[in-house]
């Protein structure tokens, strides 16, 4: 086996310092390309979170204060046997809840002619949207239905 001995002191060539700059700047942009997307994805799955999060909190006011609030019982929505539902109170304190409780970085859209009230139950639309466009977060939508549980 013949071991050749590197002893050439000329140095590197100039096409050679170009190309480990070229491969050097290739591999540099596509690490920095991996790490900003991996970051914008955090950032979006975190806020996506925080989104979820609070629209759980705000609705989870609106079932308690549904099912619990004085103005929801049983004794005032029955008439004759009958249950009489006032959606406008009911609309006006789900509007309430969301100015007490929803969280300042996001919007809250309840779509008031979405509320359904149907012959036993109230069916809730929010749409949640971050306030930030450059997130680039769809909006969330939540759904829950309320059911009278005295009719």
């Amino acid at each position: 086996m013949v071991i050749k001995k590197w002893n050439n002191e000329k140095g590197m060539t100039l096409i050679e310092v170009l190309a480990v700059l070229a491969i050097s700047s290739l591999v540099i942009t596509l690490v920095y390309g991996v790490l900003i997307s991996g970051v914008s994805l955090f950032h979006k799955g975190s806020t996506e979170t925080l989104m979820r999060q609070d629209a759980d909190i705000v609705m989870a006011h609106i079932v308690n204060d549904f099912y619990e609030k004085e103005g929801y019982t049983q004794k005032e929505f029955l008439k004759e046997n009958e249950v009489e539902i006032d959606e406008k109170k009911i609309k006006d304190e789900i509007l309430d809840i969301i100015r007490d409780f929803s969280n300042p970085n996001f919007t809250y859209e309840l779509p008031v002619d979405d509320l359904v009230f149907a012959e036993k139950e109230i069916q809730i639309t929010l749409v949640i949207s971050y306030n930030d466009e450059n997130r680039n977060v769809k909006p969330l939508e939540l759904e829950s239905r309320l059911i009278y549980p005295w009719k």
